[in-house]
Parts: C-alpha cells; sequence; structure tokens
C-alpha cells in the first residue's frame, strides 16, 4: 500500500500528525510550519484520503 507523506522540519523530536475522517492532511496546512520550526513533522494522508 503506498500513502501520501510529507516531512518537515528537522527536530530532535518527532511529531506524528493524523487527520480525521473524511479529511486530508490539508488539515495540518496552517500549523505545520509552526511545528516544524522546533519539531521533525510527519503528515500522511489515510487510506482513502488525498
Amino acid at each position: 500500500m503506498d500513502l501520501h507523506y510529507e516531512i518537515h522540519g528537522a527536530g530532535d523530536e518527532t511529531i506524528v500528525l493524523l487527520h480525521g475522517g473524511g479529511a486530508d492532511m490539508r488539515t495540518w496546512q496552517f500549523i505545520i510550519p509552526r511545528l516544524a520550526a522546533s519539531y521533525r513533522v510527519i503528515a500522511f494522508d489515510g487510506r482513502g484520503a488525498g
């Protein structure tokens, strides 16, 4: 199975963002830049999204 994902930032700690049902990772488009300033951020589209 292939999932679309993006990795942002390069911090020592990692945050994984999971969107809710009926959504995709665009849910996080405004928060990712803020989190990526301090953390490594992984966001992905769940099965059937994106």
